[in-house]
């Protein structure tokens, strides 16, 4: 999967944050879901995004999952992600199995 896009990633986290969040939430979303951008820049699978989030962050999988899959819901619910790329593709990224 990546990003249908080429869209600048601010415009990307505009799209998809929810203003009535409160502030902590708000800044907690917008690093998890920059660096889930930056990843999605490029074909990728969930498990190296929440790999890459928890060599920064250092939060439990758990956790990390569930905030993925919100973000990707989030990009899927505006039609930002393309899934089917990593089903053309004949070899997955190096961290993806």
């Amino acid at each position: 999967m990546k990003l249908q896009t080429r869209m600048n990633p601010q415009e990307i986290l505009q799209a998809i944050s929810n203003p009535e969040v409160y502030l902590h939430r708000i800044l907690r979303f917008r690093l998890i879901a920059s660096v889930i951008i930056e990843k999605l820049q490029s074909d990728t699978c969930i498990e190296a995004i929440v790999d890459a989030l928890h060599a920064k962050f250092n939060l439990p999988f758990p956790i990390l999952y569930k905030e993925v899959e919100g973000i990707l819901n989030r990009l899927r619910k505006v039609n930002l992600l393309d899934e089917s790329i990593a089903i053309q593709t004949e070899q997955p990224s190096p961290d993806c199995s």
